[in-house]
């Protein structure tokens, strides 16, 4: 009973949150777009998908605002404080662990849902252009393949190829004399840079094949070798941190010693900022040196702080 009036107020809090910050974020991407060169319908579309790409670049923060509206929702009823006497904080996790996981996921997936709506929002911006850029993304655990395919109407106008190894550019190729042939985009002349030369080339050459026209609908496609793809030790990593610091979050909004306060105090406030920015810190760069090390001093960071405050409960 207490678990679904639990999840019941949550939902509320969700509804409350995304609302609030919704409107927000749209009202400042409708001042910004208001300036263009579209017709206010097209302006209200792209304001909306832009207010959907800010939502999903900040999971960790929405996480946040949304739970402390829930605290707040339970708190001005005393609800909290009679809630707490029955339920520990390891069921508090327990209880909360399904949401935890998809703000995890949607964390560590965000840029996919972010690159999709850019192309929605490409693909509108487009349609009244006779030209368009095409990205395509070839990818395995060794190198990636970045396209760009220039086309007018239905012509490809010029081709560009940059295959890349150990976050170095290993080569480059570029042409705008192709020709479409069987789903294939050939070339009888390019120009090749390796290293520090470059050289014009006159030989026959398949430089990209696809499966049919509809490919080109896309103004961003990824072909990713799914053979090469394999759940590795970085994803493990940011999945360990985002649950790690989404717990630490969590159960900070329980804490024994915040019960009592009408509102919570600034300390709360900055220890809570201070994960969030700890956590897109540590899940965003890569050090040259001592990486490994790095990484393992994060998650224990997060571990001691969480044992921390179980211990003090």
């Amino acid at each position: 009973m207490i678990i679904k009036y639990l999840l019941n107020k949550y939902l509320t809090a969700i509804i409350i949150s995304l609302s609030t910050i919704l409107f927000i974020f749209f009202v400042f991407s409708l001042i910004g777009n208001l300036n263009s060169i579209y017709n206010f319908k097209s302006v209200i579309i792209l304001s909306t998908i832009s207010t959907l790409q800010i939502l999903f670049y900040i999971p960790l923060l929405i996480f946040f605002i949304i739970t402390l509206t829930f605290s707040i929702i339970l708190k001005n009823n005393n609800e909290l404080i009679i809630i707490m006497h029955y339920l520990s904080l390891k069921k508090i996790i327990k209880i909360f662990l399904l949401i935890i996981i998809f703000f995890s996921f949607l964390e560590i997936n965000k840029k996919i849902i972010i690159d999709y709506l850019e192309q929605i929002k490409i693909d509108k911006i487009n349609q009244k252009t006779k030209y368009k850029n095409i990205v395509i993304l070839k990818q395995n655990n060794y190198e990636k393949e970045y396209i760009l395919i220039k086309r007018e109407n239905n012509d490809i106008e010029s081709l560009n190829l940059y295959n890349i190894k150990n976050n170095k550019i290993n080569y480059s190729i570029f042409s705008s004399n192709l020709i479409e042939n069987k789903n294939e985009i050939i070339t009888n002349e390019f120009y090749e840079l390796s290293g520090n030369k470059i050289k014009k080339k006159y030989e026959y050459k398949i430089l990209f094949s696809y499966f049919d026209n509809s490919f080109f609908k896309n103004n961003i496609n990824y072909l990713i070798n799914s053979k090469d793809i394999k759940l590795d030790a970085i994803l493990i990593y940011k999945f360990l941190i985002l649950a790690l610091s989404f717990n630490i979050i969590l159960i900070t909004f329980f804490e024994k010693k915040y019960l009592f306060f009408k509102s919570y105090p600034i300390n709360f406030y900055l220890f809570s900022l201070f994960i969030i920015l700890y956590t897109y810190t540590i899940t965003s760069y890569d050090l040259n040196y001592f990486q490994t090390e790095f990484k393992i001093l994060s998650v224990l960071f997060l571990v001691f702080s969480m044992v921390k405050k179980f211990k003090y409960d």
